[in-house]
């Protein structure tokens, strides 16, 4: 079979006529100077950007890579202040990161705690360029070292000291700090200009930046029993250290009849001796006050403020006042004062406060051995055709209490009688500005007398003395239901007299 390829032929003509184009870029090349691998022109020179890879070995010869640390350098700077008369500029301070393994530079700033200023990240991580150089060239690690200044951006940063890791890393580079030998020499040379016996002033602002939201917490007592309605209450102290002042709080259980405004004293600085002049503290000559105010050192476990007139024991601290003046003063001993010591006057009235609520009392004395006969147990026989007869009628009498307080003389009572069953109940109705809280009294329920009967409803009339629970109750008046009820059955009311009598 025959070969059917077909050859490409050229003539000799067109073959002499092909340039060589290898060799005419190659001098072209050459000739251009900007061109990578070109010759430079007579007095140009070769633009190179130099990198901190050249001034430190970058791979040991173990192969493991080091330009994956990052230097710390701390500087500061100062910014402008137009807005203000008080001062000309404002000192920051920021930290310089540089990372060896591309020459990028980082800038943040601390972020302080109220300080009005967007605080962070100043500057992002690139390589930042210098402003003198002409080339491109960005910084290197040598450029950066304790007091130099460099700009970026046009601000420009003093360089104040740097970390431990970095120090070293400079060392071992031939580069040393120059601060040190001037700051070993300074150290030297100062000398301590305050007397021993001049106590030094503290900057109040000072005070507050160190101890902001930093509060001292006591609990204490206040025996008020030797005034009228007087008891003991507890109270919370707190101290604030940032301004040396006190609040006072009141702790209120629940159900104690009491208001739910827990604030007793207003926040504020607390004199140590009341003045009951309208003036209040006394001045001198200069304008400052005279008197001496309460502060941290006066608030002990166990001592006793007089608090415009009150006495407060201290009776106990919480664990962070106890860790504050175990570190500031040395204390260890935090014993805490017994409250039921000052409990003693509560005590000797249970008696008495069990008789103002005699359920409780019942309830409470069941379990002793001069218990209170329960009126739930030997209770009268039901009468059910009295209770058929006299169901639904309730008579309702107003009563006085018989009391040599002044206070309980005053208290209006409604007693109502339910004859279907002999059953009691008694109402207070709230008076306005009496300072007693009004309502039920005493439940529904069959209260045994003295002698160990019930009370019946032969025992009900104007001008009768009941008494229940230790309470002498007189009947000093009746609605007119119940006098006409009692002026229909005679024989049940024998002792009532008649309207028309």
């Amino acid at each position: 079979m025959a070969d059917r390829r077909v050859l490409k032929y050229e003539s000799p003509a067109r073959q002499e006529i092909k340039p060589d184009i290898s060799e005419t870029l190659l001098e072209l090349k050459r000739s251009l100077p900007f061109l990578p691998g070109g010759i430079p022109l007579t007095g140009q020179e070769e633009v190179k950007v130099h990198t901190s890879l050249e001034i430190y070995p970058h791979m040991d010869g173990v192969g493991i890579s080091v330009p994956a640390w990052v230097l710390r350098f701390y500087a500061y700077f100062q910014e402008a202040v137009h807005e203000k008369r008080e001062e000309q500029y404002r000192v920051r301070k920021v930290n310089i990161y540089f990372y060896l393994e591309d020459d990028t530079i980082h800038v943040s700033e601390p972020k302080t705690q109220n300080s009005g200023i967007p605080q962070g990240t100043l500057i992002r991580r690139h390589r930042i360029p210098r402003a003198d150089s002409v080339k491109g060239q960005h910084y290197i690690v040598t450029d950066l070292n304790v007091e130099k200044e460099v700009t970026f951006y046009s601000r420009t940063f003093k360089i104040i000291g740097c970390d431990g890791f970095t120090r070293d890393f400079l060392e071992a580079l031939g580069i040393d700090d120059p601060y040190e030998t001037h700051r070993s020499e300074m150290l030297s040379r100062i000398k301590k200009t305050l007397q021993s016996n001049t106590k030094p002033h503290i900057s109040p602002l000072k005070t507050f930046l160190e101890n902001d939201r930093r509060v001292l917490r006591f609990y204490c007592v206040w025996d008020d029993t030797n005034s009228v309605f007087g008891d003991v209450r507890h109270m919370v102290i707190h101290y604030y250290l940032s301004d040396d002042t006190i609040e006072i709080r009141e702790a209120i259980p629940p159900n104690s009849g009491r208001e739910h405004n827990t604030l007793f004293l207003r926040r504020s600085r607390l004199p140590k001796r009341f003045h009951s002049n309208s003036l209040g503290a006394h001045l001198n000559p200069n304008g400052e006050t005279t008197d001496e105010f309460y502060t941290d050192r006066d608030l002990m476990i166990g001592s006793v403020l007089h608090l415009y007139g009150r006495p407060f024991v201290i009776c106990d601290c919480d664990e962070f006042t106890k860790e504050y003046y175990r570190e500031t003063y040395g204390l260890e001993n935090f014993d805490p004062v017994r409250i039921e010591d000052y409990d003693v006057a509560e005590a000797n009235c249970a008696q008495e406060l069990m008789a103002f609520f005699p359920i409780a009392a019942e309830k409470a004395n069941e379990s002793s051995s001069l218990a209170i006969p329960s009126t739930t147990n030997n209770l009268p026989k039901k009468d059910f055709k009295k209770m058929a007869q006299f169901d639904g009628v309730t008579l309702r009498y107003s009563a006085t209490l018989k009391s040599q307080k002044r206070v309980d003389q005053d208290r209006k009572f409604v007693i109502s009688l339910y004859p279907a069953d002999d059953s009691i109940t008694v109402f207070e109705p709230h008076q306005r500005n009496s300072g007693i809280i009004g309502g039920k009294f005493l439940e529904k329920q069959n209260i045994r007398k003295d002698d160990g009967t019930y009370f019946t409803v032969q025992d009900f009339y104007i001008g009768a003395e009941v008494e229940f629970y230790h309470h002498v109750f007189i009947l000093c008046g009746a609605d007119d239901y119940a006098i006409k009820f009692m002026d229909q059955h005679p024989d049940m009311f024998p002792k009532h007299r008649a309207a028309a009598q």
